[in-house]
């Protein structure tokens, strides 16, 4: 398998794609839902080829070269974060979410319900009032 960023013509909606033939990662991409097949971009990234086995590329390796982010917790006001984050901010990477920091983490897994296990999975709890699934 060979990796590909897959993108919409304006640069919207970029995803990396594991496939064999270019063709097939603009099949796979999300940008395909998003523009005509003939303007989907399919970009060789040799580099991540390596990550094919695990299908997905470790946000700790995209921050480091360059990539952002948005903050996937919760903010002091209790809404989601969304703050950009690059290399420099020095970002917090759990279970492949990034966040400004411990307090974002606290805040979202709080919000979630969610109890994180040292093995790296995440168990849902339910909030009072919440039905059982």
């Amino acid at each position: 398998m060979k990796c590909y960023l897959t993108s919409t013509a304006d640069g919207e909606h970029q995803e990396l794609v594991f496939a064999e033939k270019r063709s097939d990662a603009i099949r796979k991409s999300e940008a395909i839902q998003w523009d005509e097949y003939i303007n989907v971009r399919a970009v060789r990234q040799p580099d991540y080829d390596k990550y094919a086995e695990q299908r997905y590329v470790p946000k700790e390796v995209l921050i480091q070269d360059g990539w952002w982010f948005e903050c996937y917790g919760v903010n002091e006001r209790g809404f989601n974060c969304f703050k950009h984050l690059t290399a420099d901010d020095k970002p917090l990477i759990k279970y492949e979410h990034v966040y400004c920091g411990q307090g974002c983490l606290d805040r979202h897994t709080a919000k979630e319900g969610i109890i994180l296990v040292e093995d790296g999975s995440e168990t849902r709890i339910n909030l009072p009032g919440e039905e059982e699934a």
